[in-house]
This record gives C-alpha cells, structure tokens and sequence, in this order.
C-alpha cells in the first residue's frame, strides 16, 4: 500500500509543479496505474493507464521511453488477461500522421500521401 500512496501522491506533486496535462504526470499516472493492477485494482488501473499512455503519445510521441514502457506494461496486462486482440492494436507501432513518401513516378516529383492513424 506504501508504494501506491505514494505514487498518488507524486500525481499529485506533479499536477500541481507541472500540469495534468504534462507528460511528467502522464508518466506519474502511468506508474500509479501499473501499480493498481498490480495489487488488483485493474478497474482503477487500466482506464488510468491507458489515459496516461494516450497523453505520453500526444505530448511525447510513441519512442519516448515513458511512452514505449506505458505501451509495454498495457501489452503485457492485456495478454495476461487473454485479451491478445487489444493487446494486439496496442503492439502495432502507431502512425504519426506525417505524409509518406510512395516510390517516385519515373520523371516526376516525390509523391505523398496521409499516414492514417490505427488509434
């Protein structure tokens, strides 16, 4: 229990120094999150955690660490409990909604299209 009151209140500190919207606190409110499900509290837990990943990847992007270890704990929560479909969507490296470059026409320009986004 000692672990959990203090990661609440780390959210806490962090909300108040940095804002509920920082990724410092996304990366508060995932570790608090793990711990819930860890001490079987997931119906806590996972909706935190999964709010906490989608912070990370809007404010830091999909290769930042906190966010590579968010994305990895909900895998490995999702496929503990069998629920490798979600698991699955969450595996999937996420498209930055950048424009791709196709292979160039002969003669002509670079083409480009929209990435869309699987989330």
């Amino acid at each position: 229990m000692a672990a959990e009151s203090e990661f609440r209140i780390a959210v806490d500190m962090t909300v108040g120094l940095a804002g509920a919207d920082s990724w410092r606190t996304a990366r508060s409110e995932a570790s608090l999150a793990w711990t819930l499900i860890q001490r079987d509290k997931a119906s806590e837990g996972e909706p935190l955690l999964v709010a906490a990943r989608s912070k990370l990847l809007a404010s830091v992007g999909a290769q930042h660490p906190a966010t590579q270890e968010a994305t990895a704990r909900l895998v490995q929560y999702y496929r503990t409990r069998h629920r490798d479909s979600e698991a699955d969507r969450f595996s999937r490296p996420p498209t930055s909604g950048k424009l791709a470059e196709l292979p160039n026409p002969p003669g002509g320009p670079p083409r480009r299209i929209p990435r869309e986004c699987s989330y």
